[in-house]
């Protein structure tokens, strides 16, 4: 993976990106490299976040909606924090890889996002996540307030180590999705997942460990006469999906493997 355009950069200035995206990698490769210890049973069935280090990397098919929205363009700090920010602290650096549209903001912590903070219908309150692909947070945020990331549809990755809480419809409609790290998570919202996963590529890890407790039909939906999966993940594309030993009997989840011969559930 490269994030970096190297050709208009003063040799400080590249030694200054080529760091930030040596840390960027080796933290993406220490968090994933956790979860896979506790999938085998490692660190006693608990995955290690990583370190608060207040990091948001953030990427983006093209910025066109990202600069029609935020008022100072996709590189003012003060409107990510005034679009994203409801209460923490916010980001306190910014740095944009204009190129390969991406945006990394920095030296924030204890971040709970704002209501549809990356909702991706343009004509919702904010639409700032339209044309996201992929979220990769190092501890900054900690909670979602709800519809954060609702008809993201080309988004993929997601991936959110200290989120505790997850609000109402956070992830409906996002049918890319095929990395999805959750590994704090205790509670998840009303219809949080659903229409999630539905035409991602194989294969696709949903780590949702620590989880207890689910909104209704978190998985599912009601038509007013019956229960209906949300996913078609049926064989051969395949859906990892790791969930805690308490709520394996949980009704939405019950339903979400049952109605998906593609979904493999882990229990930790």
């Amino acid at each position: 993976m490269s994030f970096i355009n190297w050709g208009s950069e003063s040799p400080e200035q590249k030694e200054i990106r080529r760091r930030i995206e040596e840390q960027i990698l080796f933290e993406q490769a220490a968090y994933r490299a956790s979860l896979t210890a506790m999938q085998a049973g490692g660190r006693g069935g608990k995955a290690a976040p990583l370190p608060l280090s207040g990091d948001l990397t953030l990427v983006f098919s093209n910025f066109a909606t990202v600069d029609l929205i935020l008022a100072g363009g996709f590189d003012s700090l003060p409107d990510w924090n005034t679009a994203l920010v409801d209460s923490g602290t916010p980001y306190t650096s910014i740095i944009v890889d204009e190129p390969n549209f991406t945006v990394y903001l920095s030296g924030g912590s204890g971040i709970t996002l704002t209501l549809n903070a990356f909702n991706g219908i343009v004509e919702a309150p904010t639409g700032l996540g339209d044309d996201l692909v992929s979220i990769i947070d190092t501890g900054s945020i900690i909670a979602t307030t709800g519809n954060t990331f609702n008809s993201c549809d080309l988004l993929q990755t997601c991936i959110l180590p200290a989120v505790t809480t997850l609000g109402d419809y956070d992830f409906s409609g996002c049918t890319l999705l095929n990395e999805l790290l959750l590994p704090v998570v205790t509670e998840v919202g009303f219809q949080c997942f659903y229409g999630a996963f539905n035409t991602a590529a194989s294969p696709i890890q949903f780590d949702l460990p620590s989880c207890t407790s689910f909104g209704t039909q978190a998985f599912t939906s009601y038509d007013g006469e019956y229960y209906g999966g949300t996913t078609e993940v049926d064989t051969p594309t395949v859906l990892t999906a790791t969930f805690s030993n308490l709520v394996s009997a949980n009704i939405d989840i019950v339903l979400f493997i049952a109605q998906n011969t593609g979904v493999v559930p882990v229990y930790v």
